[in-house]
């Protein structure tokens, strides 16, 4: 969901905070099957994601996130993180505040019943790959 404002002549589009995305993985195997991938390629394509608030690490309790928990334990699958920041800050404050990102999705996770010896927690640094700072204050979140 989108939050649109109007500003004099232009209309911006702010992404909601807070969301997580998941595709359940029958339906991305069935439709990265019809693009001839295989479902590990569909895995590292569809990780879950998070997204942070401007300089913030800590994550509510969240229903998708227990059930990406959930998959995790029902699978004995490995889990990785990479956490991002926005371009703003110091390369030092970003990496340290990614890591701190990466570091609470797994105490989430291991706190819902996932082995933390399953859970790689990487904190990338910040990233401009995206649209706006909003989308790149992120976890991304695959089991392998």
């Amino acid at each position: 969901s989108e939050m649109c404002i109007r500003d004099s002549h232009k209309v911006v589009v702010k992404p909601v905070i807070r969301r997580v995305v998941v595709v359940p993985a029958t339906r991305a195997a069935a439709t990265t099957a019809a693009a001839g991938n295989t479902s590990a390629q569909t895995a590292a394509a569809a990780p879950a994601v998070y997204f942070f608030e401007f300089d913030d690490a800590t994550i509510p309790e969240n229903a998708t996130l227990n059930s990406v928990a959930r998959a995790a334990r029902d699978s004995g699958k490995n889990v990785e993180i990479n956490a991002y920041t926005d371009p703003s800050g110091s390369a030092v404050y970003n990496r340290t505040l990614s890591q701190r990102r990466a570091e609470a999705v797994g105490r989430y996770l291991v706190s819902h019943g996932v082995n933390p010896s399953r859970i790689k927690a990487r904190g990338m640094g910040s990233t401009d790959a995206y649209a706006t700072p909003e989308l790149d204050r992120r976890a991304e979140i695959s089991l392998r």
